[in-house]
């Protein structure tokens, strides 16, 4: 009498598990500690009972990871693009600024823009010569 080791009722209730539950076959059968072959053979069965053909229910999963791979795929392309536009922008300020410092140094006879920074941060002037 090896296939009335469980009940009518709780092989019901494993199916019903393994066909609404996101866990697979295998975490169930793990959980219940019964073998998943053995819990396979109760879902075809059942199925046969009931005359339920496949539905896709994992492929329709599997495509919906999909679409939200995509979606968020889609999402990061338009943040790194405004990522790096406003990183080009900053670039462009990095370099007007660089040039109107170094105008600037020129127009006041500094040779240097530390020797600009020395003087207007209040350090001592210092002609410190090695």
């Amino acid at each position: 009498m090896r296939g009335s080791q469980y009940s009518k009722e709780f092989k019901n209730s494993t199916v019903q598990l393994a066909l609404n539950s996101d866990k697979s076959v295998i975490e169930i059968g793990k959980d219940l500690d019964i073998k998943h072959k053995t819990i396979y053979s109760w879902i075809q069965v059942y199925k046969q009972a009931h005359n339920i053909k496949t539905d896709g229910r994992r492929k329709n999963q599997i495509s919906t990871v999909k679409e939200n791979i995509n979606d968020e795929n889609k999402r990061l392309r338009a943040e790194n693009k405004v990522l790096k536009q406003e990183r080009d922008i900053s670039k462009k300020a990095a370099a007007y600024f660089a040039g109107a410092l170094e105008i600037l140094c020129q127009s006041s006879r500094i040779t240097t823009t530390h020797e600009y920074r020395s003087r207007h941060a209040g350090y001592p002037q210092t002609n410190t010569r090695w």
